[in-house]
């Protein structure tokens, strides 16, 4: 059987019961060091008192020794946040369904339910936008049709913002703010937004501030995300952003 279980928000601390006892029973336990920022891995194996093989984005997406291995064992793949908010891990589950492997899936906090840590209403976000490294003869702007579709119908946009793991290279929020304001010709975005570091760390920090001020923050360490509010925030949004921001 082939076991994803959600590592949580934050640290080795947000693993669930559930969890824990799943990852009891697993013969070999992996974490995949590619879709997030997870830097207390030996604090982990602690906790679980075993070793953990940390797995590239090839070995978990190219290689079907993962999937085989689980036909006969059972196998753990330790994922940051909910292990169903990156497509890879759902296309990882499909290859199970196609090779007949049993799998279970242990949900978990992530940075779409940790975001309501700002006071923002979940029910008033739309899609969310990627802010991708831009490259020399890439220049992606199509983060700016996401964030004004959902201004049109008066949602919040969540921005995620890249990592790039094999070189450990993680945006944060004062390059996710230049890369939008170089796109938004139309400056039509100069208004507070919303910057998160560390959401459900102990040193979590929340800004609801103009973007020049996200530029000259000092930001704590990754991971990193944006929020464009809608212009049109409820008085209890208001309030909470007034109240719950540092």
């Amino acid at each position: 059987m082939l076991c994803l279980v959600g590592l949580g928000l934050a640290t080795e601390r947000d693993l669930s019961l559930r969890a824990f006892n799943v990852l009891a029973g697993c013969d070999v336990v992996y974490l995949e060091g590619y879709t997030g920022v997870f830097d207390r891995l030996s604090e982990l194996e602690d906790l679980l008192d075993r070793s953990i093989h940390v797995l590239s984005r090839q070995e978990v997406e190219s290689s079907p020794e993962l999937i085989e291995r689980a036909r006969k064992h059972n196998v753990a793949l330790l994922v940051q946040g909910d292990p169903f908010s990156a497509t890879t891990h759902v296309s990882l589950i499909l290859d199970c369904v196609d090779a007949g492997v049993k799998y279970l899936v242990v949900n978990s906090s992530s940075v779409f339910s940790g975001v309501a840590r700002t006071g923002l209403s979940l029910y008033k976000f739309g899609k969310t936008a990627s802010i991708p490294f831009p490259g020399k003869n890439f220049k992606p702007d199509s983060f700016l049709r996401v964030i004004s579709d959902n201004l049109k119908i008066g949602a919040h946009t969540l921005c995620l913002l890249d990592v790039e793991s094999d070189a450990h290279d993680f945006m944060t929020i004062p390059e996710a703010v230049r890369i939008i304001e170089r796109a938004d010709k139309k400056d039509s975005l100069d208004y507070r937004w919303v910057g998160c570091a560390r959401l459900g760390f102990p040193d979590e920090v929340v800004k609801w501030v103009k973007p020049s001020t996200l530029k000259r923050f000092d930001w704590p360490a990754a991971p990193h995300c944006l929020v464009i509010p809608s212009k049109k925030l409820h008085f209890m949004e208001k309030e909470a952003l007034k109240m719950l921001s540092d």
